[in-house]
């Protein structure tokens, strides 16, 4: 999709000075790993502070075994209904779902990073269609499981289909609970937590300002213009 800026400080490229204070938060994982996965995934591109984030939480709690509802750490972008398949969606699962759905990485960075994921950590990140990340073993087929295969055709009916999002504003919104309880999300205290970390790192980074001629190879526009004469 194509993506306009909200005005939220948040909303923009991850800069060289946001791999420090987002690593403040992730110590175990070490600045040497971590200044490995930025280079990964600014390779030739420009990502927004909130992917570095969640890799980088979904690769703790994967060394913690912090599954939560799931085989393995799992960030869904929206909580499923599981009685009406309506989707659940607090503004800090918003901030992250926008970012990975306006194409967060390029597949090229894919490969990148899991390339550095498995060096170091022996792990690897997929991805549900549209509707959230996972991050398992680098050994491990994801694809041909039968929980992948399940949740994938799942959420991507859900999002073909179109059935309701409502958004609340955190986890202890009233309509967060009352479905939780009444009807049951695919979503539980460890995937809560996760967000309410990920969330708060994001809204603690400073805005910075940027330019987007400057940020461009220098010689995209004559590429075409030479194509055009």
């Amino acid at each position: 999709m194509c993506h306009e800026a909200t005005g939220v400080l948040y909303d923009r490229p991850i800069h060289e000075d946001d791999l420090h204070l987002i690593a403040a938060h992730y110590p175990r994982l070490g600045i040497v790993a971590i200044s490995a996965i930025y280079g990964a995934i600014t390779d030739n591109h420009w990502p927004k502070p909130a992917v570095l984030i969640a890799v980088l939480e979904l690769v703790e709690r994967a060394l913690n075994e912090d599954n939560g509802l799931y085989p393995y750490a799992t960030m869904p972008f929206s909580a499923m209904d599981l009685s009406t398949y309506e989707r659940v969606q607090s503004l800090g699962m918003k901030a992250f779902h926008s970012v990975f759905e306006s194409m967060a990485l390029a597949q090229r960075n894919v490969e990148l990073l899991n390339r550095i994921l498995a060096d170091r950590f022996k792990l690897k990140l997929v991805l549900f269609c549209d509707c959230g990340a996972c991050m398992v073993p680098a050994g491990l087929d994801a694809f041909a499981t039968s929980w992948y295969k399940e949740i994938n055709q799942l959420r991507s009916a859900a999002e073909a289909v179109g059935t309701k999002v409502i958004v609340v504003n955190d986890f202890n919104d009233p309509k967060w609970i009352e479905r939780q309880h009444m009807n049951g999300l695919d979503m539980g205290q460890a995937e809560t937590a996760s967000y309410d970390r990920m969330f708060a790192i994001l809204t603690s980074l400073p805005a910075r300002e940027f330019d987007v001629f400057a940020m461009a190879a220098p010689d995209f526009a004559s590429r075409f213009a030479r194509e055009a004469a």
